[in-house]
């Protein structure tokens, strides 16, 4: 879809001198989330080390034991009660899809996505939902690592946060929104691609990422899915048959939509508790 005026041209072009930079400005992420992103990003760090960089957000030390003693993860056993026990449970991926979780949910408080919070978590109901189908696709019919997975789901729209937190300098573009989806339809995956290579997210998370919206899901029926890439395709064409809104979660046929794969959608049904269950720890 082309972008239709000179206000929107400007806007991407200051976008597109912010991209280029070493660090992508994005303010509305927290510190907090920078920090565990560091850490995380260090090779000589431990478990112990990240725990404390993560216990001293005490907003994501709590979240993060929360999804740690999930059905998910905990698999019937002891209920954690600390920082450092909660990573060695869940893994560092997940302790980076927390601290994403819990830096989008400031971010929608934030002044800066205040006139468009409606859109934003909508696009965010969207992203929990698919990570939570791109886990259990993963973990199920794949070989693909299900907290990969669940990261992946998570961060694939992170070019709408950025697009809907710079646009209030451009009131022409924001104000009208055939103008603003236009935008976010068209830009939303290159943009997001650009900040996760900025945030030094391994390549298959950007690929996948890319490719999210490429063309129809594989078939799990004809062919075992290969890489991330497919897992997130196959989650993104489900979760328009899935929703856990609300604290309910729900697979729902849609007949106007293409049906899900018989396998995906058996996948789906035995799932529904678990799914709700880390939907719900994640939303917080």
């Amino acid at each position: 879809m082309a972008v239709r005026s000179d206000k929107s041209f400007l806007f991407l072009q200051e976008l597109a001198e912010d991209l280029s930079r070493p660090e992508i400005a994005f303010p509305t992420f927290s510190d907090a989330t920078l920090r565990v992103r560091a850490a995380l990003n260090n090779p000589l760090h431990s478990a112990a080390q990240l725990a404390t960089v993560v216990a001293s957000e005490p907003l994501l030390a709590a979240r993060l034991i929360k999804v740690a003693n999930a059905a998910a993860f905990s698999r019937g056993g002891a209920q954690v009660a600390d920082v450092k026990s909660a990573v060695v449970r869940v893994g560092s991926t997940t302790v980076r899809s927390v601290a994403t979780a819990v830096a989008v949910d400031q971010m929608l408080q934030s002044a800066d996505l205040k006139p468009h919070r409606k859109k934003a978590e909508a696009i965010w109901q969207h992203s929990i939902d698919v990570a939570m189908l791109a886990y259990v696709i993963a973990r199920g019919i794949s070989r693909v690592n299900p907290d990969e997975a669940l990261l992946a789901g998570l961060l694939q729209d992170i070019g709408h946060f950025y697009l809907l937190s710079r646009v209030k300098s451009y009131p022409d573009v924001a104000n009208d929104p055939q103008e603003l989806d236009a935008l976010l339809d068209e830009w939303h995956v290159g943009i997001g691609c650009s900040i996760l290579v900025s945030m030094d997210l391994p390549a298959a998370t950007v690929n996948a990422v890319e490719r999210h919206h490429a063309g129809s899901p594989p078939s799990p029926l004809v062919t075992p899915l290969r890489d991330l890439a497919e897992v997130l395709m196959v989650a993104n064409g489900a979760a328009r048959h899935f929703s856990s809104q609300q604290g309910a979660a729900s697979v729902r046929d849609n007949p106007d939509l293409p049906p899900v794969d018989p396998v995906v959608l058996q996948l789906l049904v035995t799932s529904v508790d678990e799914l709700k269950a880390l939907a719900a720890e994640l939303r917080g």
